[in-house]
């Protein structure tokens, strides 16, 4: 495989939803590669502070995570992914 084309499978962005130590672990993980991650959790997701969670969206109290999952990906109100 040529080197640009390895560049570009490292350039897809990867959605990470919520979660614990596995999340942070994932994130620093891609995110060490140079794959942009955006974690979507409540506020105290570690991987939301990590300085490899490239974009980091935080759930309000008051959603569940799978409607505002939902509302994220139709709504047209990010480009993060």
């Amino acid at each position: 495989m040529s080197k640009d084309k390895k560049d570009k499978q490292n350039n897809i962005p990867v959605i990470l939803l919520d979660g614990d130590e596995n999340t942070i672990s994932v994130t620093r993980s891609l995110g060490q590669k140079g794959i942009p991650v955006t974690v979507i959790a409540k506020g105290d997701c570690p991987a939301l502070y990590s300085k490899f969670c490239h974009y980091p969206v935080v759930v309000p109290e008051d959603k569940d995570l799978a409607s505002f999952f939902h509302w994220y990906l139709l709504s047209g109100e990010t480009d993060a992914v």
